[in-house]
């Protein structure tokens, strides 16, 4: 088969069937479309995870009390040995410490009014 001859045929071949050529070249924009939007998307929360590491930054340190269990978050609740301000006060001694910044985090309820 010669190359004219190819594209003959196909050309009979989307003209007998629009309906069916024009729903596929749309299926087929659909599904690139779709590729392209959730790429960019998975770019755009990579880069906001990589940004707030980066607003961390390297030369800090987090610390939390241990758990009792693996469910859940590390916190004050279900920990083995809560951590208290002499912890603080002690992690403050330790060599190239500059800041050492206690917090607790939780959740609560908070009522207002009689």
């Amino acid at each position: 088969m010669k190359l004219i001859d190819g594209l003959q045929w196909t050309t009979r071949a989307v003209m007998s069937n629009r309906q069916r050529s024009f729903l596929t070249a749309l299926g087929i924009a659909v599904g690139i479309a779709s590729v392209a939007l959730l790429t960019s998307v998975g770019e755009g929360v990579r880069k906001n995870v990589m940004s707030s590491f980066e607003d961390f930054g390297t030369r800090l340190i987090a610390i939390s009390p241990g758990k009792l269990n693996n469910q859940g978050m590390a916190g004050v609740i279900n920990s083995v040995r809560p951590l208290t301000l002499e912890d603080a006060a002690l992690l403050q001694r330790v060599p190239y410490v500059q800041h050492v910044v206690p917090m607790i985090r939780g959740q609560a309820r908070i009522e207002y009014g009689p």
